[in-house]
This record gives structure tokens, C-alpha cells and sequence, in this order.
């Protein structure tokens, strides 16, 4: 847990250092393919992080249509800049999850983290599975025009943060935590309905949940 804790840190000040920041933006293909590209990159130079801007240079504008799931790498935190990451018609997603959901090895001490004074944005789609991973933190962005499930803990994962969350649209269980998980914290979540999360006691331990109206 801390060392998931330390990536986090280390991810944010990166972003807001002078260190140079590996975004799609220095890549081309569909905007999909450009942040595949943009995260194998992260891995091969061990900077371990990525960023997605607000600016896609491509669309000139803040939009990045994804037409399959965003990968996340054991140790690896992808940084969300006040993006929105928008489901292409007919994708029905994840969004994003951990690069092993589909099985293999597992996945360790993955990050998802908004950065800026505007929250990123997931929009659309499934937004998040976590599966087949140990060690995560999710993170201070926002989940548009969801379903219920929109983000899934899936069964087996231990250790992991919810945190910061705001659904602008109505979406009991939106926040879905199988029986089978374990020490997964869900906390500060804003919605404008009651019922969003739904975490069984054995799994972990909820905290501050807000219903809005708004």
C-alpha cells in the first residue's frame, strides 16, 4: 500500500516538475491507438506514467474517442489532465482497467489519477474494471453518462482506493465490489442519487458518500 501511496506522489509532482511528460500527443494513429502507444512508451523509458491532456492536438480539441479499453501496466500511473475520454460509438468499454483483466499474471500497484482544477472526465461506456489485480488507486476525475457497474471491482482483488469521484448523472451501484475482494476503501464519493455504492462488508469499508441533488 505505500508503495502504491509513493508512485501516486511521485506521479503528481512529475507532472508539475520539469521532467518531461509522455502524452499522446507525440504519437499518431486513433486516439486509442496513440495512448497505447504513449503507455508502452512510459514503460520502455521506466517512467512509469503517462499523461493525457486536455488538449488532443489531433481533434483540436479536449476529447479523446476510445474505441477499446486503456491498458494499465503493473506499476504504472496514468494521469488524466482535466481530460475527457469519451466511448466511441458501439464500444461499450471498460474504459480503462488493468492490463491483466483478461487474465495472465497479475497486475500490481496501478494508478488512475485526475489531475488540474477541472476533473477529468470517463464518459460513457463501462467506465473502469479493476480484475486479476493487487494494488490500486483510482482518483479525483468524474464518471458522465454511466451505468449501473460503471466501475467494477471485480472478485479476488485485494488492496486498493477509490477516492474523489463524482458521477454527474444518477447511477445506483454505479461503484460495484464483488464478496470476493478484500481492503478495498471507498471514499468521497458524489452523486446525485442514493445507493451508488455497493460494497459488501467483508470487502472493505466505505466512507463519505454524498447524494446531491445536482
Amino acid at each position: 500500500k505505500n508503495k502504491i501511496l509513493l508512485l501516486s506522489l511521485a506521479a503528481a509532482l512529475s507532472a508539475v516538475g520539469g521532467e518531461k511528460v509522455i502524452t499522446p500527443n507525440d504519437f499518431t494513429g486513433s486516439d486509442s491507438e496513440r495512448i497505447a502507444k504513449a503507455i508502452a512508451e512510459g514503460v520502455r523509458t521506466k517512467a512509469f506514467r503517462m499523461t493525457i491532456p486536455a488538449e488532443n492536438r489531433v481533434r483540436g480539441e479536449n476529447v479523446w474517442i476510445l474505441d477499446r479499453t486503456i491498458e494499465i501496466p503493473s506499476d504504472f500511473s496514468l494521469l488524466i489532465k482535466e481530460a475527457r475520454l469519451v466511448a466511441a460509438p458501439g464500444f461499450e468499454g471498460p474504459l480503462v482497467s488493468n492490463a491483466s483483466a483478461k487474465g495472465g499474471k497479475p497486475d500490481k500497484n496501478i494508478e488512475l489519477l485526475g489531475l488540474g482544477s477541472r476533473k477529468g472526465a470517463l464518459v460513457g461506456a463501462k467506465a473502469i474494471l479493476a480484475k486479476n489485480v493487487n494494488g490500486f488507486i483510482f482518483s479525483n476525475f468524474e464518471v458522465c453518462d454511466a451505468k449501473a457497474g460503471a466501475i467494477e471491482i471485480a472478485d479476488g482483488v485485494l488492496t486498493g482506493r477509490l477516492s474523489n469521484v463524482r458521477f454527474t448523472t444518477p447511477v445506483p451501484k454505479g461503484i460495484v465490489v464483488a464478496d470476493g475482494c478484500r481492503q478495498i476503501e471507498v471514499h468521497e464519493i458524489v452523486a446525485p442519487c442514493d445507493g451508488v455504492a455497493a460494497v459488501p462488508a467483508a470487502a472493505g469499508w466505505v466512507s463519505n458518500l454524498w447524494a446531491t441533488v445536482s
